[in-house]
């Protein structure tokens, strides 16, 4: 089944103007958007296995070079552990953007209209422990058929142990921001991310020391890539108790096989601030199209990783503001 209805796209298009975009996006949402690339059997080839959850297509593979690294069942249920906790992990973290933050699902954005999963590759990586894309694609199948339906897509290392990292929910939350802006700008992307992990991992001793005036000011950190997470959670902070998040106790209470909790902390600082950024860069980034005549989607890739518009972005992040 499809997750996202025709009829439900149509009705998230019109709703696009309860977040400020020009009404003549309307015409062009439905036109841009969409587009599944057609790639050849590759992925889905080496990886032996597939377990369907939501809409999450989680494929894995028990041998060759991409085979998990530890493949420990303690709970007996046939599956491995490291894939049990993905799935815990990825199920907790859309509750979590969603239900709890109020952020538009990537299924259900006009960007993605043609997407009816989120492929989730557990595969072998010569560097890093994740990987998200921003397009949507399917393979062919490996006879000549037809293939697998159209799906966004991230990958995660096979070595990982998500009940000790917490990279399947950070890749999962940029396909978030790929919904709702074209931006790439990697103090934007990585930068928000990282303070994204902190409604799961509670570090505030970690960056305690960063947290200071070297982050006082957005156009400060347009060349901090991943380190301009400081930034974030000092915007987020800055919200004071309006901006704080409480995990519901029925996620609160969610544990990997091993025991160990999801959350170690009951409450997300400044969380209600993810929500109006994006709607901010939802807004922007379609005036931004307009302007240089662009797409609404489908921006060259040059262009999303410009630091053209770093300081559009930030002032449409410093002038947002939480409701107290």
């Amino acid at each position: 089944m499809k997750f996202l209805p025709d009829r439900l796209a149509a009705v998230v298009i019109a709703a696009m103007g309860a977040v400020g975009l020009h009404p003549a996006w309307a015409q062009a949402a439905d036109s841009s958007a969409g587009r599944c690339r057609v790639a050849a059997s590759g992925t889905a080839a080496r990886l032996n296995k597939t377990l369907n959850v939501d809409e999450f297509r989680i494929r894995y593979a028990t041998e060759g070079p991409d085979a998990l690294v530890d493949t420990t069942d303690a709970n007996g249920n046939g599956i491995p552990d490291t894939i049990d906790d993905l799935v815990i992990q990825l199920t907790t973290a859309r509750a979590v953007y969603v239900d709890v933050l109020g952020l538009r699902h990537p299924l259900r954005q006009p960007r993605y209209r043609t997407a009816e999963a989120i492929n989730v590759s557990v595969m072998a990586m010569a560097q890093g422990n994740g990987l998200a894309f921003d397009e949507v694609s399917r393979e062919k199948s490996r006879d000549g058929g037809g293939g697998e339906a159209c799906a966004l897509s991230f990958a995660v290392n096979s070595r990982l142990q998500p009940s000790h990292n917490i990279t399947p929910a950070h890749e999962l939350f940029h396909l978030f921001q790929y919904g709702y802006a074209m931006f790439k700008a990697r103090w934007y992307l990585e930068g928000m991310t990282r303070w994204m992990e902190t409604a799961f991992v509670d570090n505030r001793v970690i960056d305690r020391d960063a947290l200071g005036t070297r982050y006082a000011r957005c156009e400060e950190i347009f060349a901090s890539g991943p380190s301009a997470s400081p930034y974030w959670r000092t915007k987020a902070r800055a919200t004071g108790r309006s901006g704080a998040v409480q995990i519901p106790p029925v996620l609160l209470a969610r544990t990997y096989v091993n025991g160990q909790r999801v959350f170690s902390s009951p409450v997300f600082e400044g969380g209600r601030f993810a929500l109006p950024v994006l709607e901010a860069l939802q807004k922007l980034s379609a005036e931004v199209a307009e302007k240089n005549s662009l797409p609404l989607y489908n921006w060259p890739e040059d262009t999303q990783r410009s630091n053209r518009f770093d300081a559009q972005i930030c002032q449409a992040i410093e002038a947002v503001s939480v409701p107290r």
